[in-house]
C-alpha cells in the first residue's frame, strides 16, 4: 500500500469517527430532551388523573379547557417540526422546546392549584366533625356513651389524618369516605336524650368529690333504674 493510500484510509477512518462521535452526541441530546418530555408528561398525567378522580367523587374541580387546547396544539407544531428535521437542534433552536416545557408546568401547577382549592371547599363543607372534647360536654358519662366516645375519638383522629392532605388517587379519595362514613355512624349511636338533672349527677359522680345523697332525686333514681344504671354507684361517706 502506497503513503497516499494509506494517508486516504486514515483520512477515512478519522471520518468515520467524527462521524460516530457526532451520532453519540446527537443521541445523548435527543435522549435528554425525551426525559425532560417524560417528566412534563408524567406530571400532567398524573394532575389530570385526579382532576378526574375528583370529578367521579362529586367534588368538582375547574379546568382550563382552552389553556389544555392551547398545549395540544402548542405540542402538535413541535412535533411537525421534529418530523420534518428529526435532529435536537429542531427542538432546541429558539425558544420552542423551553416555552414547551413551561406551558406544561403552567398547566400542571393550574390543575394542581384548582384541586386543593376543590379539596380545601369539600373538607369545610363536608367533613365538618366536632372534636371528642365538644361532644363530651354535650353527653351524658354513661357507660354506653363513654364506650361511643371512644370510637368517636378513634374515628375522628383518623379522619383529621386522612383530610390533612389532598388525596391524589381514588384509593386515597375512598379512604377519606369511608372515615367520613365512619365518624358518621359512630356519632348517630350517641344518647344526647339524658335529662340535663340526671346528666350532672352523673358527672359529679364520676368526680373526685362523688354526688351528695341530696342530689339524687326520684326522677334521677327513676331514670336509673328504667336504664339498668342503679347497680353501677355506691354510697360511701366523706372524710
Amino acid at each position: 500500500m502506497t503513503l497516499l493510500e494509506r494517508a486516504t484510509q486514515l483520512q477515512g477512518n478519522l471520518n468515520a469517527l467524527t462521524e460516530l462521535d457526532q451520532r453519540r452526541t446527537e443521541i445523548e441530546k435527543l435522549e435528554a430532551r425525551r426525559r425532560e418530555l417524560e417528566d412534563s408528561h408524567k406530571a400532567l398525567k398524573e394532575t389530570l388523573s385526579t382532576v378526574k378522580a375528583y370529578r367521579a367523587a362529586l367534588i368538582p374541580t375547574q379546568i382550563d379547557v382552552k389553556a389544555l387546547q392551547e398545549l395540544r396544539e402548542r405540542t402538535q407544531a413541535v412535533a411537525k417540526a421534529f418530523d420534518a428535521s428529526s435532529v435536537a437542534e429542531t427542538l432546541t433552536s429558539g425558544r420552542r422546546w423551553v416555552m414547551l416545557l413551561a406551558a406544561i408546568k403552567k398547566r400542571v401547577d393550574e390543575l394542581e392549584n384548582s384541586c386543593n382549592t376543590a379539596w380545601q371547599t369539600f373538607v369545610r363543607q363536608e367533613c365538618i366533625a366536632e372534636p371528642p372534647q365538644v361532644i363530651r360536654q354535650k353527653l351524658a358519662p354513661t357507660p354506653e356513651n363513654e364506650a361511643t366516645l371512644m370510637r368517636y375519638g378513634e374515628s375522628y383522629n383518623l379522619l383529621q389524618q386522612r383530610t390533612d392532605r389532598p388525596p391524589r388517587t381514588p384509593e386515597e379519595l375512598g379512604r377519606v369516605k369511608d372515615a367520613l362514613h365512619a365518624i358518621r355512624e359512630v356519632r348517630a349511636t350517641f344518647r344526647f336524650d339524658c335529662p340535663e338533672d340526671v346528666a350532672a349527677f352523673l358527672r359529679s359522680a364520676q368526680s373526685a368529690a362523688g354526688a351528695s345523697l341530696d342530689s339524687l332525686t326520684q326522677n334521677i333514681m327513676s331514670w336509673l333504674e328504667k336504664n339498668r344504671m342503679l347497680n353501677q354507684f355506691s354510697v360511701r361517706a366523706r372524710r
